[in-house]
């Protein structure tokens, strides 16, 4: 539970940033070392990754860790696809997956929220 905790704990402080430094090194985000899918979501995306595959990754681990289940990815739903499908007990729960963050150049991360106009 402590390990949970703290693993949630870890993502509501990385999604909150507007954006992430990637000098002097894309590693060094104190959430990285915290959880190691967020150092390696920082990295994706310092080296070109699509922002929606590096988000897949990361989304994939915390559904293991933080759920310990497992998803099926880009299911079709007969109208088109959802990106996942978590299996319930009565039924399933679609998921569609949209980026944290992309990069904006070579030494920042943005929230991809901070791109779009206040409303």
């Amino acid at each position: 539970m402590r390990r949970l905790n703290q693993i949630l704990k870890t993502l509501r402080e990385f999604t909150s940033r507007p954006l992430v430094s990637l000098l002097p090194s894309a590693a060094e985000a104190p959430e990285a070392a915290e959880y190691r899918p967020i150092k390696k979501y920082i990295l994706d995306l310092a080296h070109h990754t699509k922002p929606e595959t590096a988000a897949e990754h990361l989304f994939r681990e915390l559904v293991k860790d933080v759920l310990n289940a497992g998803i099926f990815s880009q299911v079709n739903i007969g109208d088109g696809f959802v990106d996942f499908v978590l299996p319930e007990v009565n039924g399933a729960v679609l998921l569609e997956l949209k980026p944290l963050f992309h990069l904006h150049n070579e030494t920042e991360l943005r929230h991809t929220s901070s791109d779009l106009p206040n409303i």
